[in-house]
């Protein structure tokens, strides 16, 4: 289940949300990540999680891969969080205690940790809803055609391509050490950690050197080729407009 959370399986799959235009889908989302970074109230990045991961959900991502993606930055967002509460002076509405020490948490903190972990949540759903309805090739693609630097674009996509290949290796560099007894002992699971590190690094180097010379025996001239063309549709502004119309609704209310 943790594989397949963090793959393409998802977004690749058909669907109204997966087949609208990467590019709408692009703009959408850097607008929603504005909103909910430039608003100094939880309502306005909270609308745009509950839109966002709403939308996911209609289009028949699991909850479950969608939390499990989400829980380790919510994880840092709530530490981050509890701090800002415990730290920011102001008047003390709760108080603990910890080892024998006293901890007060004040209104200003509360408020403050509470922004944190919204735009945090909100940031992250947008994230989330990008990732998870459009593919790495087509998402790519749709920056190339908004005037990305198609240098960025194309290190971009062997960069993604490629972690996933080097992954295998580390996975199955690990097992063969598991099989024969590398991490018995700590002292032996240290050392073979170094191996594995080595190991994958010798082989990125190999995979990078087989790479360039196969993009070259056909044809690469070192200029980024768009592989896919997007078309939008009436269909794709109107419910993405209206969906972000929702965000900045609640945005400007609460300004």
């Amino acid at each position: 289940m943790r594989v397949e959370a963090f793959s393409e399986i998802y977004a690749a799959e058909g669907g109204f949300v997966r087949e609208a235009d990467a590019r709408a889908k692009l703009v959408f989302t850097g607008a929603c990540l504005l909103l909910a970074v430039a608003s100094s109230a939880p309502a306005v990045p909270l609308t745009v999680g509950a839109v966002c991961l709403g939308i996911l959900a209609a289009s028949g991502v699991p909850i479950s891969a969608i939390l499990l993606r989400m829980s380790e930055p919510l994880v840092f967002a709530l530490i981050i969080a509890s701090i800002q509460a415990a730290l920011t002076p102001g008047e003390a509405v709760a108080g603990f205690g910890i080892y024998g020490m006293e901890v007060s948490v004040s209104g200003p903190g509360v408020h403050k940790g509470a922004v944190i972990l919204a735009r945090v949540l909100g940031a992250v759903s947008a994230v989330l809803f990008i990732t998870m309805s459009t593919t790495a090739h087509r998402l790519l693609s749709a920056a190339a055609s908004l005037k990305a630097p198609k240098s960025f674009v194309e290190v971009a996509l062997l960069t993604y391509r490629y972690v996933f290949v080097l992954l295998e290796d580390a996975v199955t560099v690990y097992h063969a050490q598991r099989g024969r007894l590398g991490y018995s002992g700590w002292r032996l699971g240290m050392r073979s950690l170094g191996t594995l590190a080595g190991s994958v690094l010798l082989r990125a180097y190999g995979q990078a050197e087989a790479t360039g010379e196969s993009m070259r025996m056909r044809g690469y001239t070192g200029e980024y080729v768009q592989a896919h063309d997007e078309h939008l549709r009436p269909l794709d502004a109107a419910f993405l407009g209206g969906a972000f119309a929702v965000c900045l609704t609640v945005f400007i209310w609460t300004s």
